[in-house]
């Protein structure tokens, strides 16, 4: 039987959507999902097509950047409040994520403006060219599983030893 891990991760996708500068307890975050802490690291990178620590370090900065364009603080009071050591992490995280500086999202003076350069951002071309997350998920599960079969198989197996470790 196949597992919509799409479905399974849905709930975890939301609480990190709205938990993602807190920290994180990776046991509750994968019981959220009926999967153990290992089988969940493997199944959210298959599905999401990022890892965990690449799924809320991205979180944060494109939080980070609608601050900055908003709200317009210091940088450094920015780079605090989304887990940065420094201004200058922060900028190094920027120019990574997205070949921008802060700086550069905290000066845009219109909302058409921040968006083209988002858009045209590292990030910006890296979505356009993956297509979005539902994409990825059908390229993971093909299987139609809303088909469900109406015969259910019961078999006996013979009577065996079983090792057990404490």
């Amino acid at each position: 039987m196949k597992t919509d891990y799409q479905k399974r991760l849905l709930p975890v996708i939301r609480h990190l959507e709205q938990e993602f500068n807190k920290p994180l307890n990776l046991n509750e975050v994968a019981s959220l999902a009926c999967l153990s802490p290992y089988h969940f690291h493997r199944i959210f990178k298959a599905v999401m097509g990022e890892t965990l620590n690449e799924y809320l370090r991205r979180l944060r900065l494109q939080h980070a950047a609608d601050d900055l364009f908003y709200k317009k603080p210091p940088i450094l009071e920015v780079a605090l409040n989304y887990g940065f050591a420094s201004s200058q992490s922060l900028a190094k995280a920027f120019r990574q994520h997205f070949d921008l500086t802060p700086s550069a999202i905290r000066d845009c003076e219109s909302v058409a403006q921040f968006t083209q350069m988002m858009r045209n951002s590292k990030i910006g071309h890296a979505l356009r060219k993956a297509g979005n997350a539902s994409q990825i998920v059908e390229d993971y599960d093909v299987s139609n599983l809303n088909v469900r079969s109406g015969v259910m198989k019961i078999e006996a197996f013979p009577k065996g030893h079983l090792a057990m470790f404490e």
